[in-house]
């Protein structure tokens, strides 16, 4: 039975209020070890490198899981694949609260970032399968701004519930909070009809793309190269923030609670501006293609201003520029997730996006791990130099490899 518009409507808001939600969830949880690492940090008498260590098994993981999610989806479908990767992440941050040391530590995180590896082709296939094109830029700035929102509610949560109840019943409590969402998700979703798209009614459903076929696509080379690129850039935003802030600039667990959320309200401006921008240029005619690389070269020519985080001594200073670059990704990566959908079938995007995002967090693993060496051998200066042109040359990528935005004729 077709569904109404006006059904079809109201699904799409409870379905993009489970994106939201669920991305908010799995930031919490991700970001759970970085906010509380001051305490965990001294109770383990854990060095700079061993940090880093740590962090880049999530992201070892987090690489693995996301093509494997990505085939996952595409063949048992959204609903049963998200239902599954929740579970699993939520049982990981749960277990993080019996960690004995850096290497109980680092399988915990390795299997909270397995189960991670699931949101984004999980959210970008589910909003594929129920947005419009010309929505789907929209759709992607609700994910984001969840994201941005877990970042931000984070710090303040994680500190408070650390300072009342320790480290280990923190962990506890976030890696509940997915169960929460689970039962919200298979309440609504389950038997839910996906609504027919009348804008991609001459869009048969394509074969799935072996990762050796994508390689040979230069669309997906860009794409892979801009997120090799630019993925770094988050990530040690996402990480190593928190100890940044504490080791440096002098903030304890009270004052981080204060202060450290402000760069991740700036990212979730930034994902609303990119996907309210992307709609707004969309429906007065831009082309696909111009209104992401409009986008993507807005926030690629600003980042360099990154640079000075370094080199500022007033810490209020250094906050507004670390806050101008949150937003800048954000803004970024809004426009850079959307263009799988753009190029690929619903069919074939679970696999697309996590084939790409797996490069992209591979890469930012083997970041991280420089990341610690140089901190611990020089200082913070030369890696936010580094992150500040990361954006830059992966617009360059992006130019060069993607002639031009638009579904693929080989995917029709």
């Amino acid at each position: 039975m077709e569904l109404s518009e006006k059904t079809v409507a109201k699904y799409r808001t409870w379905v993009l209020a489970l994106i939201f939600s669920v991305a908010v969830v799995n930031y919490v949880d991700r970001q759970a070890f970085s906010v509380a690492s001051s305490a965990i940090l001294k109770e383990f008498q854990m060095p700079a490198a061993q940090f880093g260590r740590v962090v880049s098994m999530f992201l070892l993981a987090y690489a693995v899981a996301q093509p494997l999610a990505g085939r996952l989806l595409d063949r048992v479908g959204s609903v049963r694949g998200f239902a599954w990767a929740v579970l699993w992440w939520s049982a990981a941050c749960a277990a993080h609260a019996v960690a004995g040391g850096v290497w109980s530590f680092g399988i915990y995180r390795f299997l909270l970032g397995f189960g991670e590896g699931a949101l984004i082709p999980a959210c970008i296939k589910t909003i594929s399968e129920w947005m419009p094109k010309n929505d789907r830029a929209f759709g992607i700035g609700i994910m984001n701004a969840g994201i941005s929102i877990g970042g931000m509610i984070a710090t303040p949560l994680i500190a408070e519930l650390t300072l009342r109840f320790g480290w280990r019943m923190m962990f506890v409590v976030t890696g509940a909070l997915g169960l929460v969402w689970l039962a919200a998700w298979l309440t609504f979703m389950g038997g839910k009809q996906q609504p027919v798209l009348p804008q991609e009614a001459p869009t048969a459903p394509g074969a799935s793309l072996s990762w050796v076929e994508m390689l040979k696509k230069r669309e997906i080379v860009g794409l892979v190269l801009s997120r090799v690129i630019s993925d770094p850039a988050w990530y040690f935003y996402l990480f190593w923030l928190p100890p940044y802030l504490a080791q440096v600039r002098g903030f304890d667990l009270r004052k981080l609670s204060i202060f450290g959320w402000i760069p991740f309200a700036t990212s979730l401006a930034g994902a609303l501006l990119s996907g309210w921008a992307a709609r707004k240029l969309l429906q007065a005619g831009w082309t696909i293609d111009r209104t992401r690389k409009a986008i993507l070269l807005f926030a690629a020519v600003l980042m360099p201003a990154g640079i000075g985080v370094g080199y500022v001594d007033d810490v209020y200073f250094c906050l507004a520029l670390i806050c101008l670059v949150t937003f800048l990704i954000q803004v970024w990566a809004t426009s850079l997730f959307a263009i799988p959908a753009d190029l690929f079938p619903a069919s074939q995007v679970g696999s697309v996006v996590g084939f790409c995002a797996a490069t992209g967090s591979l890469s930012a693993m083997l970041f991280q791990l420089v990341v610690g060496e140089v901190v611990e051998r020089f200082s913070y200066t030369p890696i936010f130099a580094t992150v500040a042109l990361m954006h830059p040359l992966a617009l360059v990528c992006i130019q060069w490899w993607i002639r031009r935005i638009e579904r693929l004729p080989a995917a029709r």
